[in-house]
């Protein structure tokens, strides 16, 4: 084997200078790093570039470990952690493709988008546990809510591909199962007087008052409700009455709000009737001998209804499910009235297109 030349045979004979002792104990390097084990070359003898490289690695070991030990908070996150940002990536389509879903609908302003998946394979088959929304301003055709609001969806199951169809040719089922929808809002005045909705509750409620308060004729005389706001915590309806005579008469119905049943009944509460509001107007008496009430339905529930400082804020749940109700008999009626509101909900939202 050939020879070492003197160049190398110096140049492995020289020793770790102060500088690099007095760094070597501000990492806590031992003395022991540089008395690393001799390697052994070919024949069997140990050289002093074995014992320098051993040293080399030993320092660099010490030095590491310290480093390590220094930087241990920004480590990776453990392993049991990582799945997390995998589901992160694959309900990250979902997300998009909802928000072209909300965005397609409505117009929204500071829509925001959250989604939480048990695991990778059930986001990636449409299975989500739930799905959170809140936005600053949402428009719909027939109302509003300026105020922002929260919604939430529990036990989300879709077909992603029927959902794409839904969305390019419409009337398409996409969801397996029923789901449960939480919907948190406030409505302002302007946004209590710019719905198509409350207009339309308020006519056939504004009927029915009229109708207990003087046995009014409706196939005689018409009532006709213009505008609504809300005053204080009272819901304010102004209209006017058409007589046969071609006649007509101003009107102001005020009503307040209610939940009873369990957050299944809504409850209309000490109706007030003036005529020809002003200087001269007359304060109709409503003599009745069983509250207003309306049977929201057992698959419906207000959790919170309440009219105050010119504003309405409600909380309220419900399930909507993608087939037909089947029922063996109808239910027994706990009041006078009854809107199914999740079927509202579930045609609005255009989860059973196909039955409307």
């Amino acid at each position: 084997a050939p020879q070492l030349q003197p160049q190398s045979r110096q140049r492995s004979r020289r020793r770790t200078g102060p500088a690099a002792m007095a760094a070597m104990s501000l990492w806590g390097v031992p003395r022991s790093a540089l008395r690393a084990p001799p390697e052994v070359d070919a024949q069997g003898s140990s050289s002093a570039r074995a014992r320098a490289r051993g040293a080399t690695v030993g320092v660099a070991a010490a030095v590491a470990t310290r480093l390590g030990a220094s930087l241990l908070p920004l480590q990776d996150p453990p392993p049991a952690d990582r799945p997390r940002s995998r589901i992160n990536l694959a309900t990250a389509f979902f997300k998009m493709l909802l928000r072209f879903f909300i965005l397609l609908r409505w117009r929204v302003k500071g829509l925001r988008v959250e989604m939480l998946a048990d695991s990778n394979r059930q986001a990636l088959r449409g299975t989500l546990r739930s799905v959170f929304l809140s936005f600053d301003k949402l428009q719909l055709a027939r109302a509003q809510f300026t105020s922002g609001g929260v919604i939430e969806i529990a036990g989300l199951d879709l077909t992603l591909r029927s959902l794409i169809r839904h969305l390019i040719r419409g009337r398409v089922r996409f969801l397996k199962r029923p789901f449960e929808l939480y919907v948190q809002g406030d409505m302002n005045r302007d946004d209590v007087a710019n719905s198509w909705w409350i207009r339309n509750i308020a006519q056939r409620v504004v009927n029915i008052i009229m109708t207990r308060a003087g046995g009014t004729d409706l196939t005689i005389m018409t009532v006709s409700v213009r505008a609504a706001s809300v005053v204080a915590d009272r819901l304010v309806f102004s209209g006017v009455i058409g007589t046969a005579l071609s006649t007509s008469v101003p009107f102001v119905v005020s009503i307040g709000l209610s939940v009873a049943g369990s957050g299944h009944i809504l409850c209309v509460t000490d109706p007030e009737i003036v005529l020809n509001p002003g200087p001269l107007q007359v304060v109709v008496p409503i003599v009745t001998i069983r509250q207003l009430e309306v049977d929201l339905g057992d698959n419906a529930r207000v959790e919170q209804l309440l009219v105050t400082n010119s504003m309405i804020r409600i909380r309220a749940r419900t399930l909507v499910s993608p087939y037909p109700k089947f029922l063996v008999a109808d239910p027994a009626p706990r009041c006078m009235f009854s809107y199914d509101l999740a079927d509202f909900v579930g045609r609005f939202l255009g989860v059973r297109p196909q039955l409307t």
